[in-house]
């Protein structure tokens, strides 16, 4: 009787072990799919912000800026150039 016992624990054993790989191979490919998110969502703000320098065109440095106002064409097409006809 107690072999079959030792024999059937020995079984359940194997069997958590398996479960807890399969488990850690899970997780493992949910964190590569959280990375893999996370590294396109920063390429993504990467080409933003190159984008908005592009956009921006002259860097000055922080502490000698006094004040500033953005300016975009189409908004200004769009909203404020039909006021003056």
């Amino acid at each position: 009787m107690m072999a079959n016992d030792i024999l059937q624990q020995e079984t359940r054993i194997r069997e958590l072990a398996e479960q807890i790989a399969k488990k850690s191979d899970n997780r493992k490919m949910a964190d590569l799919v959280d990375l893999q998110d996370s590294a396109r969502q920063l390429r993504d703000q990467y080409e933003s912000l190159l984008f908005a320098i592009e956009d921006f065109g002259i860097l000055i440095p922080v502490e000698e800026i006094g004040s500033m106002t953005f300016y975009h064409a189409s908004i200004h097409a769009t909203y404020f150039a039909a006021q003056g006809k």
